[in-house]
């Protein structure tokens, strides 16, 4: 059984949620979401090796790695719920060996970039956030470095729908190894009755019998400021066909691809619900 895991998505995946509800899981598992929180730096450790340079220069992932080794020398457990931890997957398993595994955790890409767009999560600001934990096309080693000349004029939205093809597909690349525990998409988490939710719980470990229900928890709630123009047919179409392989139907994202639909949608007020509506 995996004794580090780490559950690697794009973010607005309700991580926070995910936290909460695994810190029930028993006394001997330490579960922290973003334990380096935007010093995780994912894009500069993205599909290359720069791990141990990124890990020598930053204190807060030094601080979080050697909470991880305190908790496995006491005979523990450890999981990190927290988003920013997407590009570490490769450093993990070769850290961590046959006691690192991890989840991989999506949702439907429109609803993704949407709610990204929602809480300012997109644009070029100085912060550590906002400089290196969104991939973009000219970050070196991405899949799809062609969107370099289109970037400057992809509305966020579209830049949402980048960032998810490629944590996405990098996430998926590394699903082959030994490590992965399964895929789990957010609308089968938090559908009634859900048996994916009680899944994700046995898989970080926990016993089945334990699990427990929580009242919805979404601590950052923002209504929409931007639109959500697609512009870019290639884009669009790569995103979409990632997202089929990943299990969405074609009913669904024509759903979710609706611009109006999406306005609305984001621009509720929010109610707090058994099930979380994480925006």
């Amino acid at each position: 059984m995996a004794k580090v895991i780490f559950i690697l998505s794009t973010g607005r995946c309700s991580t926070q949620f995910l936290a909460r509800l695994l810190t029930k899981g028993d006394a001997n598992t330490l579960v922290v979401h973003e334990g380096a929180g935007p010093n995780f730096k994912p894009a500069q450790v993205f599909r290359n090796t720069n791990f141990e340079k990124v890990l020598a220069e930053t204190h807060q992932l030094q601080d979080l790695f050697g909470q991880i080794d305190t908790q496995l020398a006491s005979g523990g457990r450890f999981i990190e719920t927290g988003w920013p931890a997407y590009g570490w997957g490769p450093y993990l398993q070769k850290r961590y060996g046959d006691e690192f595994g991890f989840v991989h955790l999506l949702r439907n890409p429109f609803a993704t970039a949407a709610s990204m767009t929602t809480h300012a999560l997109l644009g070029d600001g100085d912060d550590t956030l906002s400089k290196h934990g969104i991939i973009r096309p000219h970050i070196k080693g991405v899949l799809y470095p062609g969107f370099q000349s289109d970037y400057a004029e992809f509305s966020y939205f579209e830049r949402g729908l980048y960032h998810w093809l490629e944590v996405h597909s990098f996430l998926l690349d590394q699903s082959h190894g030994s490590s992965f525990l399964g895929l789990f998409r957010f609308e089968d988490l938090y559908k009634a009755d859900s048996a994916a939710i009680r899944d994700l719980w046995a898989k970080c470990g926990f016993d089945p019998d334990k699990f427990q229900e929580l009242p919805a928890y979404d601590q950052f709630n923002a209504r929409a400021r931007r639109g959500y123009a697609m512009k870019n047919k290639k884009l669009l179409t790569l995103v979409w066909d990632l997202a089929q392989r990943l299990g969405y139907s074609d009913d669904l994202l024509q759903r979710w691809s609706d611009v109006d639909f999406l306005s609305d949608y984001f621009n509720k007020i929010r109610v707090p619900r058994t099930r979380p509506r994480v925006r």
